[in-house]
């Protein structure tokens, strides 16, 4: 792996069972735009061998093993290229585009000295500095991918990309926040440890461009099609499970309260607490403590939320019932809080 770019070559196991999910696609031409080794051309080739192959690869030592695989090879950086123009196909037909690009930011390839930069703009319509810079950092895949998507749309490719999930999601939103023509998206998730010893968290995203664009993305819980939940995109904002998101769409919308931070953040050490199953509450430093029960409340923390722990393991304590209101009462209405 090249840390300067920023590449994870793909093993030819993950490879197979990759383009296994794809199915039975009649696919006349496969492109790989970082292709490194060849790994995805070659199983390609192998499912699909009467179709036309190309891969894009700047770094040289690589160059070799990707041209063993029988597809052109053209050595080159995909940022200087247009791939509406410049990709030297023969024959025309269905376009599949796979591939690993590199799992790495911007500005972290900017801090390695990589020449492996695409040229700033400001493709997402931002404002002010992020502008101006071009966004202060951006994740390269998702620069890829969207580049992939414009380029390449008068050809409707499918396109298949292993990729962090946050980038699978950005694209996604990004195709639904600018009404491109996407449709048919999924994410797989991606044991990124066990093939890449990477900790990240990662995902096979797929979809098809050429027909209006269709704002739900089919969400696995594997490398299968064995269940999933639909991410969506509602009134400008995405929706992580569609489906029981409508069944209570009708209480989305102003809240009759106003929602503040900052109730504990600057004293957590004393203001949150450990609850223990028998209801009992230590300070986050092990020490038990016995206050009146009226002055704690249970804890649920966001984290704990996306990781579908909805049984409250803390708790924290709140002295006021209104901003501002007067604790002095404490000392003989709470005395041992």
């Amino acid at each position: 792996m090249s840390r300067d770019l920023g590449d994870f070559q793909t093993p030819a196991e993950l490879c197979a069972i990759v383009v296994d999910l794809l199915g039975p696609g009649d696919y006349r031409r496969v492109l790989e735009p970082t292709c490194g080794a060849g790994s995805f051309l070659a199983s390609s080739l192998g499912r699909w061998p009467d179709s036309e192959a190309i891969g894009v690869e700047l770094q040289e030592s690589y160059l070799a093993s990707a041209r063993s695989t029988g597809a052109d090879i053209i050595h080159a950086s995909l940022f200087d290229m247009n791939l509406a123009d410049d990709l030297p196909w023969t024959t025309d037909g269905r376009l599949l585009v796979i591939g690993n690009p590199p799992w790495v930011t911007n500005s972290k390839l900017g801090s390695l000295g990589s020449i492996n930069l695409p040229r700033k703009s400001n493709v997402k319509n931002l404002k002010g500095l992020d502008a101006i810079t071009g966004s202060a950092n951006f994740d390269i895949t998702e620069f890829m991918v969207i580049k992939l998507i414009v380029e390449l749309m008068p050809q409707e490719p499918t396109v298949a990309m292993l990729c962090k999930t946050q980038v699978a999601r950005n694209v996604f939103e990004y195709c639904c926040d600018n009404q491109l023509p996407v449709h048919d998206f999924e994410i797989f998730p991606l044991n990124a440890k066990k093939w890449f010893g990477a900790a990240v968290d990662a995902c096979l995203f797929t979809f098809a461009v050429g027909q209006p664009l269709n704002a739900t993305c089919e969400t696995y819980t594997d490398l299968s099609r064995s269940s999933s939940v639909q991410l969506g995109f509602v009134n400008g904002q995405l929706v992580t499970d569609l489906r029981t998101y409508e069944s209570v769409s009708h209480l989305d919308g102003q809240c009759q309260f106003t929602w503040r931070q900052g109730l504990k953040h600057d004293a957590s050490s004393v203001m949150e607490l450990e609850l223990a199953t028998d209801g009992t509450v230590a300070t986050k430093a092990g020490v038990s403590v016995d206050i009146e029960a009226e002055y704690v409340f249970p804890l649920l923390k966001c984290t704990a939320l996306h990781r579908d722990r909805l049984q409250p393991a803390k708790a924290v304590v709140v002295p006021q019932r209104q901003f501002g209101e007067e604790t002095s009462q404490l000392r003989v209405t709470a005395p041992r809080l």
